[in-house]
């Protein structure tokens, strides 16, 4: 069955556990999901948890996409933006 155009992806963006608002689900490897609005990251670095569905997989499929932020700070890439890549990619082997 071809999924629906409504329900083709699904995304949660994923911030640090210490970035954790009120709107914040925690995760494992010091993730948390976070609810806030497009813009308000506060690190060059962003990373979403996402599920994809196809004719292959209708059901979806679960990836990781992290991604390097050039509005903010001109997408420099210091401490807290290693530490989300690296625990967005390590929670992204665990799917």
């Amino acid at each position: 069955p071809v999924p629906s155009r409504r329900n083709l992806v699904e995304a949660e963006e994923l911030v640090l556990d210490d970035e954790m608002d009120a709107s914040a689900t925690p995760l494992s490897h010091g993730l948390c999901v976070t609810g806030r609005k497009p813009g308000n990251n506060t690190i060059a670095m962003v990373a979403w948890k996402l599920l994809l569905r196809t004719p292959q997989y209708p059901e979806g499929r679960r990836v990781v996409l992290i991604a390097n932020d050039i509005t903010n700070k001109a997408g420099s890439f210091g401490t807290r933006e290693d530490m989300l890549f690296d625990r967005a990619s390590r929670y992204a082997r665990e799917l």
